[in-house]
């Protein structure tokens, strides 16, 4: 296919920006997170990929500046990129949703902002700051384009053809041997243009040439999809994305760890902590449980869909030994509202494994609307001119439905007892129905 698979390597080794203190953190964070216990080859991190990333945002500038159709900043635009990920923490989002709760709500792009400020040195002496400053970049237009107040950052932000989608997609899935990969970006980037804030493609070509264009964005998009609901949201990632949350929270609950702290460690040592861990006697429960939560993790035993809250056009689509309870738009977005806080999603466990008389887990997914496709916008010179999605609205649709019927809230068990707690589906629907309203009336 043509693919630059040197993830950045071309990027000097001796960079000052992705080699200062405060962005090789990254080193220590896998791109993939929990999902490194399904696929041994996902060991990529955050850092790897920002090198990545840039190049793609470089390659993606330097073209929109040939075609003067560049705002802003060229320098500024490729250092947002390798810098836009330098706040998360280890395990990145399971982690980050679990913090945010216990540090003001504290998330990685607000951090990434603070860390522009940060006091650490390279071994020049210099501060980041003063590495950006030495480089000619502008401080104050980075924080617009890592708070997207500049629109320019939809040159890495977009979330169908920007560098950080099309960079961490295409790696993640090389790196996990995934058995599709996209078309080759660089094939995209010479009909890319950006106006009125919009980073788009130019369709003033000849016919043959942008009908190939489009193709490749419907190939892109359903790649995408495939991605989210095989390797990133699959139910096995979720799993064990839930036991690291879980033992992540309970541990922050015994005063074992600091939240603040934690965000600097790297994965490893985050486990380390937890495992090692030793609370007095009016927390150790918690520390305990903590310990039990994360073997699930450690040991590659993950706790096994017992239950599947479904649609109900969709009931049949379900996995092997869950039984299904309905789901409706209403509790869908009374149990999103509540349960996304990873807090309140560990009391309805509790609640839950005290009822069946099994320790429970509940696995959620984001809202189907967070994972359909974007459109892309269809520009001819300086004039939008129609937009992917009007084009092929069947193309869109399908993919809807398909967000839909793959959606789940999942209630899991250990595998022994998976059979048990599947054959009480009608009770584990009336207590987390009963919660749900309860919050809904209460909040």
């Amino acid at each position: 296919m043509g693919y630059n698979l040197s993830w950045g390597s071309d990027l000097s080794a001796e960079d000052p920006v992705l080699n200062h203190p405060v962005m090789r953190y990254q080193q220590g964070h896998a791109q993939l997170c929990q999902i490194q216990n399904i696929y041994s080859g996902a060991n990529h991190t955050r850092f790897h990929h920002s090198g990545y990333a840039a190049l793609i945002a470089r390659r993606i500038s330097e073209h929109l500046e040939r075609i003067e159709r560049l705002e802003g900043s060229k320098k500024d635009i490729i250092t947002a990129t390798k810098i836009h990920d330098i706040g998360h923490p280890p395990f990145s989002h399971a982690a980050e949703y679990v913090l945010s709760q216990y540090c003001r709500g504290l998330t990685h792009n607000e951090r990434a902002l603070k860390l522009l400020d940060s006091d650490e040195k390279d071994q020049e002496g210099r501060t980041c700051c003063e590495v950006l400053e030495w480089l000619k970049i502008s401080v104050p237009n980075l924080r617009k384009l890592l708070s997207k107040k500049d629109a320019s950052a939809k040159i890495f932000t977009d979330k169908t053809l920007g560098a950080d989608k099309l960079a961490y997609t295409l790696m993640d899935a090389v790196q996990v041997g995934f058995d599709q990969l996209p078309p080759d970006w660089q094939q995209l980037i010479p009909h890319l243009t950006f106006f009125d804030g919009e980073l788009g493609l130019d369709c003033a070509r000849e016919q043959s040439h942008f009908e190939n264009q489009v193709g490749m964005i419907y190939a892109i998009q359903q790649f995408y999809f495939r991605m989210y609901t095989e390797v990133y949201l699959s139910p096995l990632s979720l799993a064990y994305e839930r036991h690291l949350q879980k033992a992540l929270d309970l541990s922050l609950r015994a005063g074992i760890l600091d939240p603040f702290q934690v965000w600097n460690m790297a994965d490893q040592v985050l486990l380390d902590r937890i495992n090692n861990s030793v609370s007095g006697k009016s927390k150790g429960e918690l520390n305990e449980k903590a310990k039990e939560v994360l073997n699930g993790y450690d040991k590659r035993c993950p706790f096994l869909p017992a239950v599947a809250f479904k649609y109900e056009q969709f009931k049949h689509n379900h996995l092997k030994g869950e039984a299904v309870a309905p789901l409706d738009e209403d509790l869908k977005t009374k149990f999103l509202a509540a349960f996304q806080n990873p807090l309140l999603l560990t009391d309805l466990e509790t609640e839950l494994s005290t009822e069946l008389g099994s320790p429970i887990l509940i696995s959620v997914l984001p809202d189907p609307e967070k994972v359909k496709p974007t459109d892309v916008a269809l520009y001819s010179g300086s004039r939008r001119v129609d937009s992917i999605k009007n084009q092929r609205p069947d193309h869109f649709s399908a993919l809807e439905g398909l967000t839909r019927s793959f959606f789940a809230i999942r209630v899991l068990c250990p595998a022994n007892q998976q059979e048990q707690i599947s054959r009480q589906h009608q009770k584990v629907a009336e207590i987390l129905r009963t919660a749900t309203e309860k919050h809904t009336k209460n909040h």
